[in-house]
């Protein structure tokens, strides 16, 4: 909730300086109204304060899921430091601060609007390009483990092709990499596996995968089930319906393999 709406604040961000940038050029005297109404009364004052804070604790929240994160948080806190300091002293004094140098500043109003569209395309794109990074080296870096218990005779040359299929559904589908894919496959006798409370009739199975919290889409994880269910069928005949499928999503920094966590290896991962 918290991670979201702190995106939400930092996209709102970029498009306002997009916005302000191209009014700059289109309407350039609603643009010389609106700079000189800044702390123009003790509302607008710390209002101004209040929305700067929370601007600047937004861009620092999410500067890791950012290009040029060190570049971003050191923006946000620069934010947040100046409304420290403006915190501190008397709000008149932060308008005559404005009243001295807005005018100055529109003379200047086409470099202001560039400066501006660039900042707010440099924060969406910083933005956008930053999830697409962390969900492609997330991804990259995933070993998913899986358990199926099956209620059918064991066979040697049943566990080969349930492992094969599951191996190739979980890299293709959910793009996970196959050299890291675990595959743990456990009979149960027909007779102590029920359902309704009465012994199956039919074969059945229960898979539990589990993959890093995040990594995968709602259509992928739907696809992914009804793929494997198809392919256990055409490997060990008609199924029971109630043969469940289960993804585990778990957190990068709970899980991990050759002693390290998933979250370790996606911070090593991260562009300085």
């Amino acid at each position: 909730m918290i991670e979201n709406s702190a995106l939400a604040i930092v996209l709102a961000a970029g498009l306002f300086f997009l916005i302000l940038g191209g009014a700059c050029f289109v309407a350039p005297s609603n643009v010389g109204r609106f700079l000189l109404g800044f702390a123009d009364s003790p509302l607008k004052h710390y209002g101004e304060l209040a929305l700067r804070g929370l601007v600047g604790g937004a861009f620092v929240f999410c500067a890791p899921q950012m290009l040029l994160p060190g570049v971003f948080s050191v923006f946000g806190w620069v934010l947040l430091a100046t409304t420290g300091g403006l915190l501190l002293v008397p709000w008149r004094w932060h308008r005559r601060f404005a009243r001295r140098t807005v005018p100055q500043a529109l003379r200047f109003l086409p470099l202001v609007g560039i400066s501006s569209t660039v900042l707010g395309g440099a924060v969406l794109a910083a933005v956008i390009l930053g999830n697409a990074h962390d969900h492609m080296t997330t991804r990259g870096e995933e070993m998913p483990y899986l358990n199926i218990k099956i209620a059918a005779a064991e066979s040697t040359e049943t566990s080969g092709k349930v492992a094969a299929l599951l191996t190739d559904l979980t890299a293709s589908v959910l793009g996970k990499k196959r050299e890291l894919t675990a595959v743990a496959i456990e009979y149960a006798q027909p007779r102590s596996w029920f359902v309704a409370g009465k012994n199956v009739a039919l074969p059945t199975f229960y898979l539990d995968i589990k993959v890093t919290e995040g990594t995968n889409t709602k259509d992928e994880k739907a696809a992914y089930i009804k793929r494997v269910f198809s392919g256990l069928s055409s490997i060990l005949g008609e199924l029971a319906p109630a043969s469940y499928i289960v993804i585990h999503e778990i957190r990068g920094d709970a899980w991990g393999y050759q002693a390290e966590t998933q979250e370790f290896r996606y911070i090593q991962g991260r562009p300085l």
